[in-house]
């Protein structure tokens, strides 16, 4: 596979993607989950697809490189994604500053709280579990192993990050969500397994609707009108102590995978 047939396969199904999604948003059958399940849709199609055009004879878990590693790898990673989510909001909200939206963006954290239980926990699956394991199953999983075949890894890493960015769409949401990209490939590089992208994937989304009841709610300027999209207050220790934890966990997890590659030498 080659860098353009890469970025070709994430065009094509993130604009089927908002196809689909507009589509039911012009027949009124649009809510905060419908959303998520035309992603898990079109991104099963499309691993279908990928599968039967770039690897027919593999099968799905081989293609997707689902294979395990040491353990220590599954909690560094789960310590990663959580450790880097404040610091991917405060590197939106800079994003935002320096350029600001045309328009409000619509916040999901009052459409979260305003939601019921039972949606509210439908929202929770599909954020922490549907949609990390949508995305890395095609930008960690099919393309990267595909690119790996032919490319250096810096190559591969920063290619499928940058994919994995621009199929976010929203461009300050894009250019915020690149370093976390990056080292979402990275960690899939450092383990050759999707497992701990993954984790980390879910575990950082988990910490943003953690966040929802830990951190003070945003308020909104005006009755009729939603707050800034990441207007939570959060206290600047919490910051803090979450890129040490980043930081550490980044640093265990080097040390890990080249002891494991040292003894995978001998």
């Amino acid at each position: 596979m080659t860098l353009l047939l890469a970025a070709l396969w994430a065009a094509g199904l993130t604009l089927a993607l908002m196809l689909l999604v507009a589509g039911l948003g012009r027949a009124g059958a649009v809510d905060p989950v419908t959303p998520v399940v035309c992603q898990v849709a079109v991104y099963g199609l499309g691993l279908f697809a990928l599968l039967r055009v770039h690897g027919p004879e593999a099968s799905i878990r081989e293609f997707v490189a689902a294979r395990a590693v040491h353990p220590g790898f599954y909690g560094l990673a789960a310590l990663l994604g959580a450790g880097l989510n404040l610091s991917a909001d405060r590197l939106y909200e800079l994003v935002r500053l320096l350029w600001p939206p045309a328009e409000p963006d619509v916040c999901f954290e009052l459409l979260f709280r305003a939601a019921g239980t039972t949606q509210q926990g439908v929202l929770v699956a599909a954020v922490v579990l549907a949609v990390p394991a949508c995305e890395e199953v095609i930008f960690r999983g099919a393309l990267f192993g595909r690119l790996a075949l032919t490319r250096r890894p810096i190559e591969v890493i920063a290619w499928t990050g940058l994919c994995f960015a621009l199929a976010h769409i929203e461009p300050r949401q894009a250019l915020a969500i690149l370093p976390m990209a990056l080292c979402l490939g990275w960690v899939r590089h450092a383990t050759g397994s999707l497992w701990p992208p993954l984790i980390l994937h879910g575990c950082f989304n988990a910490t943003s609707i953690a966040l929802l009841y830990l951190a003070p709610a945003p308020v909104a300027p005006d009755a009729a009108e939603l707050p800034p999209c990441g207007a939570l207050e959060v206290p600047l220790a919490w910051e803090l102590g979450s890129a040490l934890v980043a930081f550490a966990a980044f640093g265990g997890m080097l040390w890990l995978a080249r002891r494991e590659r040292g003894r995978a030498a001998t």
